[in-house]
């Protein structure tokens, strides 16, 4: 999309939905909602607008990320950061270089299925579009060294500088490494660059039924399967060998949502197709739900952090009485750009498929390629039993892209606060020297960190926040434990379709919530895949003598008697 047709969409929708505050007869506001959230009380819009009655743009498509710890511009509007002392900072390629990989913190029971899943969960709530020419295609920022002419360089082009003698580069002709920067939100008032969120900020499977008035089936309540609703919201986030793994769940969903739409169908025979697309909808949104936060969120976040924000799902029929009209669900730019990019931007090198023997495919393989295709629940299979522990978010180069590199400047874009601006904001923490990062970081972190950055305060968050200790039995740090975590406890709290409300207007019926709490991601893999034939019961954690196969026909699927009329 276009800067230009971006800013006029975004703008139309916000003067379209913007609540009208009248006096009313004792002389206080009164909040007067547009007439069209009167179609959603019950079920969602697409776009996620008039989930907020009072405000019905909040958690929307095409709003603003929020902000936990302020902009930080080297011209305090838009341009990327200088460092504390008014000087560049490091490059992004050489702040990868100089840390090496990553760490990898995962408990050697998660699979690497758990590593997906937070790639397909990351489409939903996140959806950065980037500037683009006036035909909509991504502007090119590092031409040949033989039309190299700065003068024709775009202007919101933020290329990472190489190195010519670097590593693996030299091959491509290249000196810089391709990188356009985010497309600006649009705004009423001046002020600093803010970002756009193409995604609803609502866990609500809208990388499944974002584009559902042209991917949905009009009779069956059925959503046809298409890969271009994830590749175009994935295709400029991680390398693209990872791209057909991900569409792998969203060819779970969909089916999954077929096969429950045609079970609603045979008890409901007069339901129409449009009232069986919203009810399945609602109900394979609701079950989403109840996973993220029952099975992937906990080994994530450990039990400190979902205890402490209140996100551990209840149970039977039990209701949650904690829905807040006045917290905006809008995600965190703090939690786009780097705590959950660097959460799920882990990724191994290839497949372990098990037939007699473990036979390693990498991911570019056309033999991969070709098992995705043709045989799915074969790859399924494969990486719900590999363990994520080898797993790494390295400094090698995949398609020409070092994807720490891109992740480092992608912060840079978006004026994300330092790593000692984030402490500071979240804990209260006072990181004024390097040796103030000793107990978090260790020494010889901090060590390395001193031979790349001049200050403390210049320290890019998702380099802090990668580096810290995980907390007990979670992946992360205390401080992307923290953002991740207030993300997700917003999520919840400010969801008035929430699967556990107690909202009359959106609530399920006590048995049908008392149905959506036995829900587990192994029942949504094998009725989506029934020639997996076997899976472990909790498939986020690799087979083991606590987590034994059983066969997919003694998995129960959740019932839909509650359904009936």
């Amino acid at each position: 999309m276009q800067k230009t047709s971006l800013i006029f969409v975004a703008a139309a929708l916000a003067a379209l939905l913007t609540p009208i505050v009248e006096a009313n007869s004792e002389g206080h506001g009164e909040v007067i909602y547009p007439s069209r959230c009167n179609a959603f009380l019950h079920f969602r819009s697409i776009d996620g607008t008039c989930n907020n009655l009072r405000n019905p743009t909040w958690g929307a498509a095409y709003e603003p990320y929020r902000r936990l710890a302020g902009h930080n511009y080297g011209d305090g509007i838009s341009s990327l950061p200088t460092a504390s002392d008014g000087a560049e900072l490091p490059t992004a390629r050489l702040v990868s270089l100089a840390v090496g990989s990553l760490p990898n913190s995962s408990p050697a029971s998660r699979s690497f299925l758990h590593v997906l899943f937070g790639f397909f969960l990351a489409l939903d709530v996140t959806a950065t579009p980037l500037l683009a020419d006036a035909d909509g295609q991504p502007t090119s920022c590092c031409p040949k060294f033989s039309n190299a002419h700065r003068g024709q360089i775009h202007p919101d082009c933020a290329s990472v500088i190489l190195s010519a003698t670097g590593p693996s580069f030299s091959e491509l002709e290249q000196l810089c490494m391709e990188f356009l920067r985010s497309a600006p939100a649009a705004k009423c008032e001046s002020g600093p660059r803010d970002q756009v969120n193409a995604a609803t900020a609502y866990l609500d499977a809208s990388m499944v039924y974002g584009s559902a008035r042209r991917t949905r089936s009009t009779d069956d309540g059925h959503v046809r399967v298409t890969d271009e609703n994830v590749f175009n919201r994935f295709q400029f986030l991680y390398a693209p060998d990872v791209w057909p793994l991900v569409n792998m769940f969203y060819r779970m969903v969909t089916r999954y949502h077929n096969n429950v739409a045609d079970r609603l169908k045979e008890i409901n025979v007069d339901w129409d197709g449009e009232r069986l697309f919203q009810e399945t909808r609602r109900i394979v949104v609701a079950q989403l739900q109840h996973v993220v936060y029952n099975e992937y969120l906990p080994k994530i976040l450990g039990p400190d952090a979902m205890n402490k924000y209140e996100l551990t799902p209840l149970t039977g029929s039990e209701r949650r009485e904690d829905y807040d009209a006045s917290e905006n669900a809008a995600t965190s730019s703090e939690f786009e750009t780097a705590a959950l990019r660097f959460s799920q931007s882990q990724r191994p090198e290839s497949i372990e498929f098990a037939n007699g023997e473990v036979t390693e495919v990498e991911l570019s393989s056309p033999t991969l390629a070709e098992s995705l295709e043709h045989t799915p629940s074969q790859v399924l299979r494969a990486v719900s039993r590999q363990a994520a522990s080898k797993v790494v978010f390295a400094k090698e180069l995949y398609f020409g892209i070092d994807l720490l590199a891109r992740s480092i400047q992608r912060g840079r874009d978006h004026g994300l606060g330092g790593y000692a601006a984030v402490r500071a904001a979240r804990d209260n923490t006072e990181i004024n020297t390097f040796d103030d990062l000793t107990e978090s970081l260790g020494q010889d972190v901090s060590n390395n960190l001193k031979t790349v950055y001049n200050d403390v305060r210049d320290i890019d968050l998702l380099i802090g926040g990668a580096f810290e200790q995980p907390v007990p039995d979670g992946v992360l740090g205390p401080t992307f434990t923290s953002v991740l975590a207030e993300q997700f406890s917003r999520i919840l709290k400010a969801d008035r379709y929430w699967y556990e409300t107690n909202i009359k207007e959106t609530r399920f019926k006590d048995d049908q919530l008392e149905a959506l709490h036995s829900t587990t991601l192994a029942a949504i893999m094998c009725d989506a895949f029934p020639e997996l034939e076997e899976i472990q019961e909790r498939p986020f954690e690799v087979v083991s003598a606590e987590n034994k196969l059983v066969p997919c026909k003694r998995v129960p699927l959740v019932g839909l008697e509650a359904w009936k009329p």
